[in-house]
């Protein structure tokens, strides 16, 4: 079990329902190697914890919203995977994963006086998917073990619960998106000198699907470690 705590400061340049995200920690599950054979079924759950502290500002009207809104979020994920492999250097990933995630804020009031506050932030989705990987590795003149790792994922994702809502001046304001939605992903990392340095990036591209192309989002990330 994978438990731990964060904070955040963030500081938003405009009021849009969209903007309430719930919380939520994806992972890949990789299942174990045995012999060549199929792995048996690799189960991990993780709980997260995030403070938030917040100042937000209107671009329409250029005025400040509220300053130092507390809030918090919560979210439990359920995991399990079943990794096949094919050959030397390629395998396939099949996963499932439910996720609760939740998310609470002050009530706060605007600065025309209307009082602003999240009445339903839950979020409960679950998603399917199929990864498929490719990984060799070779050694250098001086010895030193090399590798590289390339994957591609594909998944499906659905909420069941209808999206969060907020309360102005009494008056419910909703965000909802397509409940059934899809995505497709690339990564890959390289590893030198024994895993002294390590190269990785990964991008993720998603849609609803029963508006095909509405609800677009992307995600990328990249980084380099050094150990030593």
């Amino acid at each position: 079990m994978i438990f731990w705590v964060d904070h955040c400061d963030p500081l938003a340049q405009s009021v849009d329902v969209n903007a309430v995200r719930d919380l939520e920690h994806m992972r890949h599950v990789v299942g174990n190697q045995y012999d060549g054979q199929a792995a048996p079924l690799d189960v991990e759950h993780q709980f997260l914890i995030t403070a938030f502290d917040s100042t937000l500002t209107s671009s329409l009207t250029g005025l400040n919203l509220v300053t130092g809104n507390s809030g918090r979020g919560y979210a439990l994920s359920l995991e399990a995977g079943q990794e096949v492999q094919f050959g030397q250097h390629f395998s396939i990933t099949l996963q499932a994963q439910l996720a609760y995630s939740a998310v609470r804020f002050n009530t706060c009031t605007d600065p025309f006086g209307a009082p602003v506050s999240l009445t339903d932030g839950d979020r409960l989705r679950g998603r399917t998917g199929v990864s498929v990987e490719y990984e060799t590795e070779w050694q250098s003149p001086t010895g030193k073990r090399n590798s590289t790792h390339l994957d591609g994922i594909a998944n499906l994702y659905y909420d069941f619960f209808e999206g969060p809502q907020m309360s102005v001046a009494g008056t419910p304001v909703f965000s909802r998106n397509d409940p059934l939605s899809g995505g497709v992903g690339l990564g890959g990392s390289i590893s030198l000198n024994d895993d002294a340095v390590r190269l990785h990036g990964e991008a993720l591209v998603t849609t609803g699907l029963s508006s095909f192309g509405t609800n677009q989002g992307f995600s990328a990330t990249g980084g380099i470690s050094i150990r030593w």
